[in-house]
């Protein structure tokens, strides 16, 4: 009887031996970044420069030839320095000239007088590509990404398209308005 119960015991003796091992394997190497991004939906969109604040009625606002403008890439506090790593992923693709920050240098004038009864400013919009960024982390047990965030970024276009306008409030009144101004349209240099 004590020599069929030796094998059994020889077993559970090597199983016990065995199951700690394996309960402290490694996982599988992944040979993958550990943290990916996904840009997609790129869309035009505009990038707001408000130029000054605020003035009262009667005052005259002016865009003058040869003013500079530093436009700086508009994004979320999620996304911080990564915006790095999505504007070098970007500007590696011919023929997209998206930066994170451009800087342009005005052609053209325009004068407009705040009209009574409102306050108003001048605001540049400078054209932009609108991009949702998606951030996942790779967890290595499974060696799956999973997601961590996502949200939006617009990054200005070097040689965009610039437009002005007379964004305005009747006093009292929470919310702007804005009216394009008669500026021909102009390109970032």
């Amino acid at each position: 009887m004590l020599f069929r119960s030796a094998p059994l015991i020889t077993a559970i003796a090597a199983a016990c031996a065995i199951a700690p091992a394996a309960a402290h394997a490694r996982p599988p190497s992944c040979d993958v970044p550990r943290v990916a991004y996904e840009i997609s939906k790129p869309e035009t969109s505009w990038i707001t420069t408000p130029m000054g604040p605020w003035a009262q009625p009667g005052s005259v606002l002016a865009v003058d030839r040869g003013t500079t403008v530093q436009v700086v890439a508009s994004t979320t506090a999620t996304l911080g320095i990564a915006i790095d790593a999505v504007v070098a992923r970007l500007g590696r693709s011919p023929g997209n000239p998206v930066r994170k920050t451009v800087e342009t240098t005005v052609t053209g004038s325009a004068r407009r007088t705040v009209p009574a009864h409102q306050s108003a400013r001048l605001v540049m919009y400078h054209e932009a590509r609108s991009y949702q960024v998606t951030r996942k982390e790779l967890d290595p047990s499974t060696c799956r990404y999973q997601l961590d965030y996502t949200t939006q970024v617009k990054l200005p276009i070097q040689g965009g398209t610039i437009e002005w306008a007379l964004e305005s409030r009747t006093d009292g009144a929470p919310a702007p308005t804005s009216e394009r101004m008669d500026v021909a349209h102009t390109r970032s240099e």
